[in-house]
């Protein structure tokens, strides 16, 4: 049922991962996951506009690759944060 939105999450986790990685040092990582959602947004609106196949679950689905994609670059680049390190 969902295999069909696999192709559109993986480019948004191969993306976002990428973008992370070239972009740590100056923005912020939940301004780079809000200008996915966004363009995720955009995404789904221009399919409803030309009459394509649109769909929020999509929508659903890329901001979350997006964003789980960034969140485990950023471990794996600056490790756990402080604030969440003592909780372990």
């Amino acid at each position: 049922m969902f295999s069909r939105y696999l192709p559109s999450a993986a480019i948004f986790v191969t993306t976002a991962a990428c973008t992370r990685l070239v972009l740590q040092h100056t923005i912020d990582t939940r301004y780079q996951i809000l200008a996915f959602w966004l363009f995720g947004a955009v995404l789904e609106a221009a399919m409803f506009a030309l009459r394509k196949d649109h769909d929020l679950r999509r929508l659903l689905i890329n901001g979350c690759a997006a964003t789980v994609a960034m969140v485990v670059v950023r471990l794996i680049l600056e490790g756990v944060p402080e604030k969440v390190a003592h909780l372990l």
